[in-house]
């Protein structure tokens, strides 16, 4: 398999590309870490993740920004950004699974390149993506509200899960930027947790009428959210960050 390139500069010299787990990936979902080396392994792609030992305590303050602390949220960009700029070296990408935290890098940091969601640095480099899968699967995924409304990332999951062969994708009524809240969006599980899991149930219910054996998401907090709507109902479904079924398939 060639090289992946994530950046280059104007010599052609590679550029290793800057990882930002987020809060939620970092201390919840230690598969989706390994998903992640497991995948930029496979495909050559040389990293360094940026809110490592270093920074592991470190947040985009997405939550805060989510229901107006904006002072609290501001302060904390202004102290992390210098800090992030200082230890990264110029240009370069800085990639996220996390979608709420490469939107707010996206929207409120100076980053430049502008940072990306990990689907859509993984779209850019689909070409280069070999898929194998012996057995039929039917999926259902789920547009988490900072991926399809904040950052308008939608097509790009789908084409590289229509990419995994015998992987048949089975659409939620509500999809896309009409897609439904999993319950987690702007602090709704922390202030209302029953009714964060009523919506999360509501998803859940609905990928398994379809005949759907797995959710699919490519955000943290959807994953959670639909882990415990999933528990509620007793529902045999499995709930799967996107980046699990890539590596699982990813020759």
């Amino acid at each position: 398999m060639e090289k992946v390139i994530g950046l280059s500069d104007k010599g052609g010299k590679n550029k290793p590309v800057y990882l930002w787990l987020g809060c939620t990936t970092r201390f919840y979902f230690e598969d989706t870490v390994k998903s992640i080396k497991s995948i930029f392994e496979k495909l050559k792609i040389d990293y360094k993740i940026l809110d490592g030992e270093e920074n592991k305590y470190s947040c985009c303050a997405s939550t805060l920004w989510g229901i107006g602390l904006n002072e609290y949220a501001e302060d904390n960009r202004s102290r992390l950004e210098p800090i992030f700029k200082k230890q990264m070296e110029n240009g370069v990408q800085v990639v996220s699974p996390c979608p709420g935290c490469t939107q707010i890098f996206s929207k409120k940091f100076g980053f430049d390149p502008k940072p990306k969601h990990i689907t859509q640095f993984l779209f850019d480099n689909l070409e280069s993506m070999k898929f194998e899968n012996p057995e039929p699967v039917q999926v259902s995924y789920h547009d988490s509200c900072h991926l399809a409304r904040g950052l308008e990332v939608i097509e790009e999951p789908r084409a590289i899960l229509q990419k995994i062969p015998n992987l048949t994708l089975e659409e939620l009524s509500s999809c896309g930027e009409k897609a439904l809240c999993c319950g987690s969006g702007g602090g709704l599980r922390a202030y209302n947790k029953d009714l964060a899991d009523s919506m999360s149930s509501l998803i859940v219910e609905e990928a398994f009428s379809l005949g759907s054996t797995m959710i699919v998401t490519a955000c943290p907090f959807c994953e959670r959210s639909f882990n415990e709507g999933r528990n509620l109902l007793g529902k045999n479904i499995e709930i799967k960050n996107f980046l699990g079924i890539v590596d699982k398939y990813l020759k």
